[in-house]
């Protein structure tokens, strides 16, 4: 339910093929469709791009800290 995603949050997504985890820091409904603008917590600007509800593959509930480590 796009409803539940509040700024603050981590969702994930896909873009141009690649799925990515990023925390909301902006919220916008147009036309009954959501609109989302994300931010890497490393990075110091927000994303260049709008997250559209049909890119939304989740929000992350749990975390599991280093777990990517071994692939990189």
């Amino acid at each position: 339910n796009y409803d539940d995603i509040k700024i603050g949050m981590v969702l994930a997504y896909k873009k141009e093929g690649v799925l990515i985890t990023h925390r909301v820091v902006g919220i916008d409904k147009k036309n009954d469709s959501y609109v989302f603008k994300t931010k890497g917590d490393n990075n110091l600007e927000p994303d260049n791009y709008d997250i559209f509800q049909n890119e939304v593959v989740g929000i992350v509930i749990y975390n599991i800290k280093y777990l990517g480590y071994p692939t990189v």
